[in-house]
């Protein structure tokens, strides 16, 4: 910080601008001597000063070397270091709540015990309501950025912050089966892609945003993409595959595929 310091200085014979003015500091030695001006003001600003307790005399002094001293004691503080800060666990998902934990800050002075204050963002937004070095799993979502800004302090000022961040991961989904009525399917028949079982662990109710995607083959040629059902003039033979990918709007999960075989039903017998 830069300290102001100012004095007002008087003498019945001679004008202040005339005075010998000297400040000094019990730490630092001799600070300044600078003339005061009409008004009998003497001042001067110091962003030097070393750590400690200053004894600060100021000393008037006249023509006939007559002189006067005050003196004030203050405190220069050392603020304390920046911390380390990390963020666990690393990856995390949105099961698992976010520690913070900060080391390596030092007190110069040792003139206080260094505690630390903590601030969480969600993409660069406070969380006002988390004060902890906790950020519970309930209050992260998939995909987001977090921050934690950790300030120090050692009960006299704050030094600077140390800060650490992470992504929070997206689960992937899921689906538990897959089926293609009808089944058995004849060359006239059209076929639908069903799926259940979609669940996103990274949901309170574990459904979520389901956007899973359909690819259908026959005999290992793409056909019909994107379609829940599909019409095809199909051959007897024809091997036909579904296939559904489980998507929550963020990420592919484990693809599952169903599949069936073109049937043509015998003709009528003749009797």
């Amino acid at each position: 910080d830069s300290i102001l310091f100012s004095a007002a200085v008087s003498d019945p014979e001679e004008s202040p601008p005339d005075l010998a003015v000297f400040w000094s500091s019990s730490i630092d030695g001799e600070l300044n001597n600078d003339h005061a001006n009409s008004d009998g003001t003497a001042s001067f600003s110091d962003a030097t000063l070393s750590t400690g307790e200053h004894i600060l005399p100021l000393t008037v002094a006249d023509a006939f070397e007559l002189s006067t001293t005050d003196a004030v004691t203050f405190t220069v503080n050392a603020l304390p270091t920046a911390p380390t800060v990390t963020l666990a666990p690393n990856p995390a998902n949105t099961s698992e709540d976010l520690i913070a934990t900060a080391t390596g800050s030092v007190d110069p002075d040792s003139s206080g015990t260094v505690t630390y204050s903590v601030q969480w963002y969600e993409e660069d937004v406070l969380l006002s309501e988390f004060t902890s070095t906790t950020l519970p799993a309930s209050a992260t979502t998939e995909t987001l950025t977090y921050k934690v800004v950790v300030t120090p302090s050692d009960g006299f000022g704050e030094g600077p912050t140390g800060t650490a961040e992470l992504t929070v991961i997206n689960r992937l989904p899921s689906i538990e089966e897959v089926n293609i009525p009808p089944n058995p399917a004849t060359v006239s028949d059209s076929l639908t892609c069903a799926y259940s079982g979609f669940s996103d662990p990274d949901t309170t109710d574990g459904e979520g945003t389901d956007a899973s995607t359909y690819a259908w083959a026959i005999n290992g040629e793409a056909a019909g993409a994107g379609l829940a059902v599909l019409t095809e003039t199909f051959a007897t033979g024809d091997q036909v595959v579904c296939t559904v990918t489980p998507n929550d709007g963020f990420d592919d999960g484990e693809p599952i595929a169903a599949m069936v075989t073109i049937n043509t039903p015998p003709g009528a017998p003749t009797l």
